[in-house]
């Protein structure tokens, strides 16, 4: 297993931009890296705010192991000057980023499968008749989260 460490992504060849600091910014952030490290089968773990990334190389099979802090994006986003592709794990994640910020998520894990992604977290809602957290679990299809929603850029 490798562990990438925030000293590695520092010195990685990309520009550094700003990262919003909602879901869709930082699954964004996330999405990129995983794209330019060549991964499948991500695992994605948030813990107030810091991320636990676990894939797999595709060259080598190897098991990553990604830990990313709240400095880490208050630093700047890693962009590659390469756009993203329909199927990337950037525009995956931007997406489902999206959706976990229409729903006031905290505390998300998502898991990708064959083709889907399992997303499961808290969002705000009511509970025992007071607004707080209450669980969500759902499923989204890749090619669900391949096409633009309406008014949506």
């Amino acid at each position: 297993m490798r562990l990438f460490n925030r000293r590695e992504l520092d010195t990685a060849p990309f520009t550094r931009q700003a990262v919003s600091p909602d879901y869709e910014g930082r699954l964004a952030f996330i999405g990129r890296l995983l794209d330019d490290q060549n991964c499948r089968s991500a695992v994605v773990l948030e813990l107030s705010g810091n991320y636990i990334i676990r894939s797999t190389s595709r060259q080598t099979g190897e098991l990553l192991l990604t830990e990313l802090v709240l400095d880490d994006f208050e630093q700047g986003d890693v962009r590659s000057p390469i756009p993203p592709q329909p199927n990337s794990y950037e525009t995956m994640l931007t997406a489902i980023g999206k959706s976990l910020d229409d729903r006031v998520a905290a505390n998300v894990t998502i898991v990708e499968g064959q083709s889907r992604y399992h997303v499961a977290g808290w969002q705000r809602g009511y509970a025992g008749g007071s607004q707080g957290y209450v669980y969500f679990a759902e499923t989204l299809d890749r090619f669900d989260l391949q096409r633009p929603e309406p008014g949506r850029s």
